[in-house]
């Protein structure tokens, strides 16, 4: 099961823009993976046999990278 993106924002809102940053570099490198899989159009792969689905995945990996980089932009510490 996979937390909701507003779930997700407020779990970062306490962390310092360094540890935003991993993140947001994270899942970017999780988005390359997922889309690897995605967009090899392969259900006979393992991965297609995990709930929730390497879409699904995808899908919420985008929508927590969007909800981090508003979070990063509201931001007025960045300047560490």
């Amino acid at each position: 099961m996979m937390i909701s993106p507003d779930t997700y924002a407020m779990m970062c809102k306490d962390k310092s823009y360094r540890d935003l940053i991993r993140e947001r570099d994270s899942l970017i490198r999780e988005i390359r993976k997922l889309e690897k899989i995605v967009l090899k159009h392969d259900l006979t792969d393992e991965s297609w046999m995990i709930c929730p689905s390497p879409q699904v995945k995808y899908h919420m990996s985008l929508e927590y990278l969007s909800r981090l980089c508003l979070l990063m932009c509201e931001r007025e510490d960045y300047k560490e």
